[in-house]
């Protein structure tokens, strides 16, 4: 997200080209960039919760996706997404044969590294994580940075209370363009 906004200098009107579309540079070419809306953040996290409830319910036997992060996360041109890097070799109660943890870079769920076996848990884990990075626009691989921000879901709060908070969370490209209730229980769900 980063590397979007510094393309398209902070999607600033200048570079606008449309309604949420922008022009930028990246890697010396010109390329159109298409903002996300709150809306398509809302429906990329139900995707991606139908597709692991497909897994973990849907199918026998039953499979634990065991890497889902955005990176494993494909977003179609109509703000839709899919899961990838589906293994089928990780049926859910299963023991692992090989630990995933030295491929997989930035979170892993807790109960993965004490049991080393397949879980839903750890797709639960990750889709947290997952939540955070999209209402956030923002990565966290070592867990100091998300940990900070949400204190105040936990009873952490400090001034301003919780859904000013929650908006100094929020990522900025939505420009307090959403339903703030609707962003608290995706804040919710992802740190429960």
């Amino acid at each position: 997200m980063e590397d979007l906004k510094r393309a398209t200098k902070n999607f600033g009107e200048d570079n606008k080209i449309g309604d949420q579309s922008f022009k930028g540079m990246i890697d010396d070419v010109e390329v159109m960039i298409k903002q996300m809306r709150f809306e398509d953040t809302r429906q990329i996290a139900f995707d991606i919760a139908t597709g692991l409830h497909y897994l973990h319910h849907c199918i026998f036997p039953t499979y634990a996706h065991m890497i889902v992060n955005t990176r494993n996360i494909f977003i179609t041109s109509t703000w839709r997404a899919k899961l990838a890097s589906i293994e089928t070799n990780h049926a859910a109660g299963s023991s692992k044969g090989n630990d995933i943890s030295a491929s997989v870079k930035g979170w892993i769920a807790p109960e993965y590294l004490l049991t080393v076996s397949v879980s839903e848990k750890v797709d639960f884990f990750a889709f947290g994580v997952v939540l955070l990075e999209l209402i956030s626009g923002r990565k966290d691989m070592d867990g100091k940075l998300f940990k900070a921000c949400i204190g105040f879901l936990g009873g952490g709060g400090s001034e301003g209370g919780c859904f000013e908070q929650l908006r100094s969370f929020m990522d900025s490209c939505f420009k307090e363009d959403y339903p703030l209730a609707e962003a608290l229980c995706l804040a919710v769900l992802a740190e429960a």
